[in-house]
C-alpha cells in the first residue's frame, strides 16, 4: 500500500514540477505551452516508468527474474550513489 501511495504521489508531484518548469522556460502562449509540455510529458521516462510500475501488477504481469534481479540490484544502490554524489558536490563547492 505504501508503494502505491508513493507512486501516485510521485506521478502528481513530478508532473506538476515538470509542467511548471516547462511553462516557465517557454515564452509561448499558455495554450501552446501546455500542448508542448503535455507532449513532452507523455515521453518522459520517469513518468512512464512509474505508470508501468503501477500497471504491471494490476494486470498480473510478472517480470522475469533475469530482468527483475538486475533492476532490483540497480535500484537498491540509488540512495548510496545519491549520498556519494552529494558529498562529491559539497567537496567540489568548497574547493572552488
Amino acid at each position: 500500500m505504501a508503494t502505491l501511495a508513493a507512486s501516485s504521489i510521485s506521478i502528481v508531484s513530478v508532473s506538476i514540477s515538470i509542467i511548471v518548469l516547462e511553462l516557465y522556460s517557454q515564452r509561448d502562449s499558455l495554450r501552446k505551452g501546455l500542448k508542448t509540455t503535455f507532449k513532452k510529458l507523455s515521453r518522459n521516462t520517469l513518468i512512464l516508468s512509474i505508470l508501468l510500475g503501477i500497471f504491471f501488477p494490476l494486470i498480473g504481469l510478472k517480470i522475469p527474474d533475469y530482468f527483475y534481479i538486475p533492476l532490483h540490484m540497480l535500484g537498491s544502490t540509488t540512495v548510496i550513489v545519491a549520498i556519494f554524489m552529494l558529498g562529491v558536490f559539497f567537496v567540489w563547492e568548497t574547493l572552488h
